[in-house]
């Protein structure tokens, strides 16, 4: 999904990620927040993507309760609708329901884009990110987060990638310096593209049943 393969990539941030940099003696804030920010924007270079959209809520606060209860995601809802509504993408990528690891934020960011993109008659073609049960690299920057697992038979559909992908994914990851130490940045796409993605980086589809290995030719199934 490179512009020189004659797509568009882009990435939306519901948050700057402004309460942890754990690889930083920063504290929670701004400085933590446009450390991000920068990292997120390397990340996005490195892949060949669109700048990224920040909608600038606070860090862990998506499930804030305010008046009304639900503003909050209201008004995130409203933010990620007007992005969709501009963009018209043929596929969105969300976490799963698990969040990936089970970041409350990701839960949530995942169900307002589900719910979103339910009420559309005409709709992109949404996908969760996932791994095989039994697929994930055995190292500890992965079992200590606890990241989850999806049954192999919901995952039925892959992106290919060359050589060439894997390393933009390395360059993109190694962007997160102040979240990962220098040695996973190295070591944990290669292991992932070896042990979990293999033939293919696989999703699971959420709402619309789509099935293969080039992921570009799904884009329009569902229009």
């Amino acid at each position: 999904m490179r512009r020189g393969a004659g797509h568009t990539c882009g990435s939306s941030f519901a948050t700057r990620g402004d309460a942890s940099a754990p690889e930083t003696d920063l504290v929670s804030g701004p400085a933590i927040a446009a450390r991000r920010t920068e990292e997120a924007r390397c990340a996005a270079s490195a892949l060949g993507a669109a700048e990224p959209v920040f909608y600038d809520f606070g860090d862990g606060k998506l499930g804030e309760i305010v008046r009304p209860p639900s503003g909050t995601l209201r008004t995130l809802k409203q933010a990620l609708a007007a992005t969709i509504a501009a963009e018209r993408p043929d596929i969105i990528v969300t976490w799963g329901p698990d969040g990936g690891y089970g970041h409350p934020d990701h839960r949530l960011v995942t169900a307002v884009t589900s719910e979103i993109v339910a009420s559309q008659d005409v709709r992109p073609l949404l996908l969760y990110a996932a791994a095989a049960r039994g697929e994930l690299p055995q190292v500890p920057v992965v079992e200590a987060t606890g990241w989850a697992e999806t049954a192999p038979d919901l995952l039925t559909v892959r992106a290919r990638f060359e050589p060439q992908d894997l390393a933009a994914a390395s360059r993109a990851f190694a962007c997160h310096a102040s979240q990962y130490d220098a040695a996973s940045r190295a070591a944990l796409v290669p292991l992932f593209g070896s042990v979990t993605w293999k033939d293919g980086v696989p999703f699971r589809p959420a709402l619309d049943g789509a099935v293969g290995h080039d992921l570009l030719s799904l884009r329009r199934t569902t229009r």
